[in-house]
């Protein structure tokens, strides 16, 4: 019984040191840079530069993920609204938390957003993917907000390899390559050097031939997500500025219109998040595009289908933004009013 009693005694304690000199490594290179990351933060800098020269007028603000940075033409809109338009899409992968804390700070009175959001992002439930675990632990600004088990999940699902990497910070010389960031970004935000004929073979096959997403069956109405962004309209609308949902580009595939959980996600959300209190427009079904207009993976356009999309947005928001946002408000109002 004494050696029973030793033996779970010495487990107990030396699993608890296993843990604790585990959270003391984590915690040691917390807030370092990581060569991940960077493309990220360059990409975000660029952009709030620019949206920073235009601060004292109303503008235009893009928030979602890459699906707005490839599929978005921020020049035309700015053309056909008659306002700078600034394109704040970069990677839907770091989650709604990252978004909303990038772009909340920005949005001045007057100012509108249009939040292409791709679909995981409002049904966000505390799940951790290997994007947001590696940009949380070089940017632990929004720890406070997270919930105690995502933290968990951090520190269960971070490699070892990336904790060592981050004690190393950023190789000498290290700079920014390849398709995503700064250097190929314009002044306004949207990615460049997407046309059709720069496209890669071989990502575009692997980007069709990738299962379909099943948005629908994890989709969550009552998740993280929803408050989040139900929040940042809150925000939004205090400080005289809104904002408007609206479909992202994506990838068609048979399925999204077989099974019948997303034949009700893309039936369905408009409604739902207008019953929710977010202002959404749009018919998410209209943007499901065909698999020979994107570039690399499911969200992103290649350039010439960019204007498409950005066609679509305009006709769906009209000649005047602030003025959908103001007919929008005046029929929540009436809803609320209108409600038992």
């Amino acid at each position: 019984m004494i050696d029973n009693y030793r033996f779970a005694l010495g487990l107990v304690l030396g699993v608890g040191l296993a843990l604790g000199l585990w959270l003391i490594l984590v915690a040691g290179q917390v807030g370092n840079p990581h060569p991940d990351n960077l493309w990220v933060e360059q990409a975000y800098e660029k952009k709030l530069l620019a949206a920073g020269r235009f601060a004292d007028s109303p503008r235009i603000l893009i928030v979602a993920g890459s699906a707005a940075m490839f599929g978005v033409d921020s020049t035309a809109l700015a053309d056909a609204w008659g306002k700078p338009v600034i394109n704040l899409g970069v990677n839907a992968g770091i989650g709604p938390y990252f978004l909303i804390d990038y772009a909340e700070p920005l949005v001045n009175k007057g100012d509108v957003v249009i939040a292409p959001l791709e679909y995981p992002l409002y049904s966000y439930a505390g799940e951790v993917n290997q994007v947001f675990l590696g940009f949380l632990l070089s940017h632990p600004t929004i720890i406070r907000q997270l919930p105690p088990l995502t933290w968990l999940k951090v520190l269960w699902m971070a490699p070892l390899k990336r904790v060592i990497e981050g004690y190393r910070g950023i190789p000498q010389g290290f700079q920014v390559a390849g398709l995503y960031g700064p250097h190929n970004l314009d002044q306004l935000g949207d990615q460049v050097n997407s046309e059709l004929t720069l496209r890669d073979t071989t990502l575009h096959v692997n980007a069709v031939a990738k299962e379909a997403e099943e948005y629908g069956r994890h989709f969550t109405p009552d998740g993280i997500g929803w408050q989040l962004w139900l929040n940042f309209a809150s925000v939004l609308r205090e400080r005289g500025a809104c904002v408007i949902f609206v479909p992202p580009p994506m990838m068609f595939k048979k399925e999204y219109a077989e099974r019948e959980e997303d034949r009700w996600l893309y039936r369905e959300l408009p409604e739902f998040a207008r019953q929710t209190g977010l202002n959404y427009l749009g018919d998410p079904r209209e943007f499901l595009y065909p698999q020979g207009w994107f570039f690399d993976t499911n969200y992103h356009l290649v350039a010439q289908k960019r204007k498409v999309y950005t066609a679509a947005l305009i006709s769906l928001l009209g000649d005047n933004p602030a003025s959908r946002c103001a007919s929008l408000a005046a029929a929540g109002s009436m809803l609320e009013v209108g409600s038992p």
